[in-house]
Parts: C-alpha cells; sequence; structure tokens
C-alpha cells in the first residue's frame, strides 16, 4: 500500500472517530449530562471531522492530479 493510501485510511479513521465522539456527545446532551460542556465538545469534534474531511478531500484532488499529470 502506497504511502497516500495509508494517510487516506489514517484520516477516514479520525474522522469516523470524529463522528463517533460527536454521538457519545449527543446521547450525553439528550440525558441531559453536563449539557453546556457536551454542547461545547460536539461543536468542536463538528469542527475537527470537517477539518479532516477537507483534508481528505483535497488530498484526493491532488493525487488526482498528480496521477493525471503521470499519464501525459
Amino acid at each position: 500500500m502506497n504511502i497516500q493510501l495509508k494517510l487516506q485510511k489514517v484520516q477516514l479513521d479520525t474522522a469516523a472517530n470524529y463522528l463517533s465522539l460527536i454521538e457519545v456527545c449527543e446521547e450525553n446532551i439528550r440525558l441531559g449530562n453536563d449539557v453546556p460542556n457536551y454542547v461545547l465538545r460536539k461543536q468542536q469534534y463538528a469542527d475537527k471531522y470537517a477539518e479532516t474531511m477537507a483534508a481528505i478531500v483535497s488530498d484526493a484532488i491532488t493525487i488526482s492530479k498528480v496521477e493525471l499529470f503521470n499519464e501525459l
């Protein structure tokens, strides 16, 4: 497996972990557990998730451009 694919796997695993953390926050909010803290945490995890997904898309575009260039 080349380095780009390994990086993408790590990024996807990281994004999945952020989604899991968001779900935990949502459950705690639903249960009424320390709501202000979990609302803040949920927003922080959502921001990190968005950053991670943006990096995945950006890297995929870069990889595609490099592959296209190599075919020319």
